[in-house]
């Protein structure tokens, strides 16, 4: 460290607590202390790298970053979550370094078909993995890497951005990842999927694909045959429901509905739960084009308390409408938020204050 990069405000308050041989042994022993144990876990607990590493310059410094944790120990021991990026170049250095960091927590890794490297297995053999999360497209093959994964609190695996939707069996390597997960899963997010999962009719009871502790889960795109919610998430009271299939509103899937406190989807999962009967008191809609077929009154429930409105150019719904249907259809709202923007993922907050 150059002397230049010194704060000499801290140093000279530092230095008026030094008054004899013995306060300078221990300002050294805090000093080594600091910098040995309680700085590295400070500084590296969560590591965030950003979305796009586009430039030589920055790609450069993450290669010394890794240089630099993987020879301090201490600092590798740190770190507690990390966001790994889908950039090719830094694929080889985040294999050498993932075994090193034993006390990993929480992944969260973009990838892209363009770049794909076998992280899953290192990933794997983390004794306190308890979180991941996959984004973008991955391919099948790589995805199987996650069959010794296991004993997760959250998982989050969206593949919304591939070309293919993904096999959910019983022998894929995810399909292994919720099994090993069943006692320990709370937060389940599942986007882009095939859901193939049916279990042999003389199964023990032990083995039944049941996630009993599952409180939030999130279905985005789920094509073929959906699951028996009731059965399958039977604890479930947080739902975003990005998709709508007609085995939803059957009758086996009410008790599911009926249940939600919070919902996040379209008017019509929304009208499905209301008619199912669900006490809903927290939602975020989005309002599309089918404002027509679903008005505002046939959606919205009267014990609500926070709600979240997200309209896009095009829509064809007016907010005016909706803003003075409000007051008499959810009288209990205290909180309301309003996101405007394209037709997209992309949307524009407008701030509207705290209802009472």
């Amino acid at each position: 460290m150059k002397l230049t990069q010194l704060n000499y405000e801290v140093l000279l308050n530092i230095c008026s607590f030094i008054k004899t041989r013995r306060s300078l042994l221990n300002l050294g022993l805090t000093c080594h202390a600091l910098r040995a144990v309680i700085i590295p876990a400070v500084l590296y607990e969560r590591i965030d790298f950003p979305r796009h590493l586009c430039h030589a310059a920055s790609i450069q410094r993450s290669l010394s970053f890794f240089n630099a944790i993987r020879a301090n120990r201490s600092a590798c021991g740190a770190v507690r979550h990390i966001e790994i990026p889908g950039e090719a170049t830094l694929c080889p250095s985040w294999e050498e370094t993932i075994p090193m960091m034993r006390g990993l927590c929480s992944v969260g890794i973009s990838m892209s078909h363009a770049v794909q490297f076998p992280i899953l297995g290192k990933i794997a053999a983390l004794p306190h993995l308890r979180s991941l999360s996959l984004t973008h497209s991955w391919d099948a093959d790589v995805l199987d890497a996650m069959s010794g994964i296991g004993r997760l609190r959250s998982l989050s695996v969206d593949l919304t951005d591939s070309v293919l939707s993904y096999d959910l069996t019983l022998d894929s390597g995810l399909g292994q990842t919720l099994i090993n997960s069943r006692d320990t899963l709370r937060t389940l997010t599942l986007s882009n999927f095939w859901w193939k999962l049916d279990m042999p009719s003389a199964c023990p009871v032990d083995q039944e694909l049941v996630w009993p502790h599952v409180l939030e889960l999130s279905i985005h795109l789920l094509r073929g045959s959906w699951p028996n919610l009731v059965y399958h998430f039977p604890s479930v009271r947080q739902c975003h429901l990005d998709c709508i299939s007609t085995e939803l509103g059957q009758s086996f899937n009410q008790p599911f509905l009926a249940r939600l406190v919070s919902l996040q989807g379209g008017p019509e999962a929304l009208k499905l739960a209301k008619d199912a009967g669900a006490g809903l008191q927290h939602t975020r809609i989005r309002v599309g084009n089918d404002h027509v077929k679903f008005p505002f009154d046939s959606y919205m429930s009267p014990e609500l308390k926070s709600v979240t409105l997200e309209y896009y150019m095009g829509a064809g719904s007016s907010p005016l409408e909706h803003f003075e249907q409000l007051p008499s259809l959810c009288p209990k709202v205290t909180y309301l938020a309003i996101l405007w923007g394209f037709c997209g993922p992309s949307y524009r907050e407008v701030k509207v204050g705290v209802l009472c």
